[in-house]
Parts: structure tokens; C-alpha cells; sequence
């Protein structure tokens, strides 16, 4: 059946979230009549992980976005493969899919973009020339989908970006029990867990999180803090933990899946406190896993927050993460509502189903 269904490959580069939601999307389209490839400009955090679910991927090991040579692979591997469609996420892997598109016939390319892409000094300027080759402009969520009206002008009023937030599966179940899990960490069987994570770079304020831990720590001393993820700051991150907090009372878990979804089983709060500029996996996890989740008033977590999904605080505001973890911790019921609802709305935002529908329809029209 696969191979009787039209082929779109999913080119992106490493952007944190990406790759998830493309692992949870690719079941499903196949379920909606498009067998899907997803091609990775670099190296893709979780290759392993998504063969093992037999999701065909490529990566294109290249040095930076503009390699002529990693170019050159994917224009080969799309003269071979010849896709009905290519659906490219970011302005790196849109500006890649049109200069390498197989032109006779012309391959339609699609483009879903968030505000990392809006963040770039000159990516009006590129928007608006590309716009009009694309069969579609997706929006990743409401804000990015203002923005993009904003720098495109007349080209967003004759043709406005839809709006398809990508979608997310919940962790798997863990491995470890929570005790097993305390114990590998060295953390007291007791001991009451705040979780965040997201890639290790200094635009994330790990360090903001560090300092807001030891706040609660004052009024919560059995609490401990897990930070998951990998990055570039890992090492100035665990340095600075050790030089604020006690080491015993902070772990950093990598990037293993395993160890992430033991501590988002344990965890009692969800921190999300960095100016997120695209849906955070971990946010969707945690929200999907029905945690009370305190993050920082980004635009992005806004979309989130309607019906008291999340706890907003203001950005930097380590008292106020303080005061709402405080409450979470203190009031069983409050922590309760919060979760339930963060696990409604991530129900609805996040439906793996709903999405492959939507971008099903697209896909037809735009290869039509």
C-alpha cells in the first residue's frame, strides 16, 4: 500500500520539536493516503528513534545550511525519489527545497514556519521573495501567523497562512520506577520534582530556571530540580549549578528519552521559563502527561495558556515563578485543575490525527 501513495518528503533542519513531531506525523499521514520522508538538513537527534519506528529518514550532513555540497545530495536524492510534494519546515530547508527542486515537472513546495524564522534580521526581505513560489505558507501556531501577515503584506492578504500547529505524542511509559529513578539520581525517595528541558543554549535562561529553583528550595527544601535536553551550555549550565545550589540537589538527564520520561512521570511541577520561539517538545509533553506547568509570558506559550493550561509568569520573573510553583506545591486541587486542563488543551492543539488530516488536504491541493 505504501508504495502505491504519493511521496512527500518533510525537509528540515535540526530545529528543537521538529524532528518530534515529524515522528508522531509520519504513522499517520500513510494512515491518510501520503508516505512520508523526512530528509534533515545535518544530523537528526533522533534518527535512531524514528528508524526504529521504520519512518524512512535522510540526512544531509552538511557544513551549515548553505553547503553547495549537501545541496547537491538532496538535489540527487529528489531527481531519484521524484516526491509529489516537498513539505519544508523553516526558512533554511524552504530556501534548500527550492533551489534543489527537480523543475520538469516543477515539484510544489509547501513551507511551515514559526518564529524562529521571523527572528532573522533578513528574513522579510527572503519571505517575500520566496512566497510566491510556494504552493502553501503554513503558520506553526497564531503568532507566527500575525507575523507572517505583518512581512508579507499583500502577498499574506491574497493568500493568508493557515494555521497547523504541529503535532506531539506523549512520552512513552518509563522504563524505571520512580524510586528506581530517585535512586539513579541520587535524590531521596521523598523528594518532590521540578522538571524542564529543551536544548542547553544560553537564548534558553537555563540559568534563570537555576536561580527561580533556589527560591522554591527557601520554601520547599525537598524539592529537586531535573533539567533535560543537550546543547552547548551544558557545561557552563552544570559549573554555574554547582556554584549556586547544592550539587545533590540538581540533575542534568541529557537527552536520553528514557530518563525524560522518568522525570516527567515524577514530576509534580513543569517549568517552561525561557523565551520559547516555537512549541517546546517538552512543554507538549508535559501538557499531554497532565502536569501543572509554570512558564514565562512568550508569545508561543500564550496560544497554550487558554483555560488555565499554564501558569504565566513574566519573563526573567524568578518571584513569580517562585510564588506559582509555591502554589502548585502547596494546593493538591489547584495543582489538579491546572493539569487537567493543560492536558485538554494539549489534546485538542496537538491531535497527531487532526494534523495529518489537515495537512493531507493541503498536500492534495497544492500537488493538484
Amino acid at each position: 500500500m505504501r508504495d502505491s501513495q504519493p511521496r512527500v518528503l518533510h525537509l528540515c533542519d535540526n530545529r528543537e520539536g521538529v524532528a518530534e513531531s515529524l515522528a508522531a506525523l509520519a504513522p499517520a499521514l500513510t494512515a491518510v493516503g501520503w508516505n512520508a520522508t523526512i530528509g534533515v538538513l545535518g544530523r537528526c537527534a533522533i534518527s535512531n528513534e524514528l528508524r526504529a519506528a521504520r519512518v524512512d529518514v535522510v540526512e544531509f550532513a552538511g557544513r551549515g545550511h548553505a553547503d553547495p555540497l549537501m545541496w547537491g545530495r538532496l538535489a540527487r536524492r529528489l531527481r531519484k525519489d521524484r516526491p509529489a510534494l516537498i513539505h519544508a519546515w523553516g526558512v533554511p530547508a524552504t530556501m534548500a527545497a527550492l533551489l534543489t527542486r527537480p523543475r520538469r515537472p516543477r515539484v510544489p513546495v509547501a513551507a511551515t514556519l514559526d518564529l524562529r524564522d521571523a527572528a532573522v534580521t533578513w528574513t522579510p526581505r527572503v519571505l517575500r521573495s520566496l512566497a510566491p513560489q510556494l504552493a502553501a505558507v503554513i503558520a506553526a501556531d497564531e503568532p507566527t501567523q500575525r507575523s507572517l501577515a505583518s512581512m508579507l503584506g499583500d502577498v499574506a492578504r491574497r493568500s493568508p497562512a493557515a494555521v497547523i500547529p504541529p503535532p506531539f505524542a506523549p512520552l512513552p511509559p518509563p522504563a524505571a520506577s520512580r524510586a528506581e529513578a530517585f535512586a539513579h539520581w541520587n535524590f531521596p525517595a521523598e523528594a518532590r520534582l521540578i522538571l524542564t528541558a529543551g536544548r542547553l543554549q544560553r537564548i534558553a535562561y537555563v540559568d534563570e530556571a537555576i536561580w527561580a529553583y533556589e527560591l522554591v528550595r527557601v520554601l520547599h527544601p525537598g524539592t529537586r530540580l531535573a533539567i533535560a535536553g543537550a546543547g552547548p551550555d551544558r557545561e557552563r549550565l552544570e559549573r554555574f549549578a554547582r556554584q549556586v545550589s547544592d550539587p545533590e540537589c540538581i540533575v542534568f538527564l541529557g537527552d536520553q528519552r528514557d530518563e525524560l520520561s522518568a522525570a516527567m512521570a515524577a514530576a509534580e511541577v513543569y517549568w517552561q521559563l525561557g523565551p520559547s520561539v516555537g512549541t517546546p517538545p517538552g512543554l507538549a509533553q508535559a501538557m499531554l502527561a497532565g502536569k501543572p506547568i509554570v512558564a514565562s509570558d512568550a508569545a508561543v506559550h500564550g496560544t497554550l495558556a487558554a483555560g488555565d493550561a499554564l501558569a504565566i509568569v513574566p519573563q526573567g520573573g524568578r518571584a513569580e515563578a517562585t510564588r506559582a510553583t509555591d502554589d502548585f506545591l502547596q494546593d493538591a486541587e489547584l495543582a489538579a485543575k491546572y493539569a487537567a486542563a493543560a492536558r485538554q488543551r494539549a489534546t485538542e492543539r496537538f491531535a497527531v490525527e487532526k494534523a495529518a488530516d489537515a495537512y493531507a488536504a493541503l498536500y492534495a491541493a497544492a500537488a493538484s
